[in-house]
């Protein structure tokens, strides 16, 4: 069977390959000249195959993420992490928008899925057209230089709500986060002319809160060595605060094996 097919090769190719003797096959020079190339055939043959296969089991390929702020901030360093141990190699491209944008891209079909809070899918008109995956649920504290919060008179989280300026990535706090405040709060905030510094970045927020500019709301996993060098204060509400993120998807559009497995790694965070 192999000389068979080694004939029909020379046949197919227009060269001799081999030389024949009795008990051996001994290579010619256009034989000895092909070899290499057959070799990166060989490799580039496999190479697609393990291509095909990396894309069919998701741990290659393409995903496009639209995200709030805050959201890329706490999820997208760990997942990176995560896809690194599973060797996955995956190409994704994150866009940080506001929420009514990234639905207009989600249901346009610019985007796989979408990273926000998962309260916000009961201010959309058809809330029943979206999936919403729970990926997440990170506290979230109030954090301030200890220098300013020692400045400012009684040192209570009300007074500091009222005396201290704030940094925040939305002009005014959630509506879940303004029902837990205490009501003079909540009249304070909405006769105010919300944050003192309205910033997308919340890592800028934390970076003012360090320098004693202002305080700021952040997610504890950002702030943890902040809280243990000292470089941040954690003010004592009278509630704790919670962020759920979660991965918007259209019902009516069948999700990639890719962003499956994005989606699965991201549960895992």
């Amino acid at each position: 069977a192999l000389t068979k097919s080694l004939k029909k090769l020379e046949t197919h190719l227009g060269l001799q390959l081999f030389t024949r003797h009795t008990r051996e096959l001994t290579p010619t020079e256009p034989a000895h000249g092909l070899y290499q190339k057959a070799l990166q055939v060989l490799a580039e043959s496999e190479d697609l195959q393990s291509t095909a296969e990396k894309i069919a089991s998701g741990i290659q390929g393409h995903v496009t993420i639209g995200s709030g702020p805050i959201e890329a901030d706490m999820t997208l360093l760990p997942l990176a992490q995560i896809l690194k141990e599973q060797e996955a190699d995956i190409n994704i491209k994150v866009v940080t928008e506001k929420f009514d944008k990234l639905i207009h891209g989600l249901l346009t079909y610019e985007y796989d899925f979408l990273l926000f809070d998962t309260g916000k899918l009961e201010e959309l008109p058809e809330p029943e057209r979206f999936e919403v995956i729970p990926l997440v649920r990170l506290p979230v504290d109030a954090v301030v230089n200890k220098t300013l919060y020692d400045s400012v008179a009684g040192g209570d989280f009300l007074t500091a709500m009222q005396s201290l300026k704030w940094a925040s990535t939305s002009e005014k706090p959630p509506k879940k986060f303004m029902d837990q405040f205490p009501k003079e709060i909540q009249v304070m905030i909405q006769q105010s002319g919300g944050a003192d510094f309205k910033i997308e970045n919340v890592h800028t927020c934390i970076s003012l809160a360090k320098a004693g500019i202002a305080a700021t709301f952040a997610p504890r996993n950002l702030i943890e060595e902040d809280l243990k060098s000292g470089a941040l204060l954690q003010l004592d509400l009278p509630f704790q605060l919670y962020v759920n993120i979660g991965a918007f998807r259209l019902r009516s559009r069948n999700a990639n094996v890719t962003a499956q497995k994005v989606i699965a790694a991201m549960q895992r965070v």
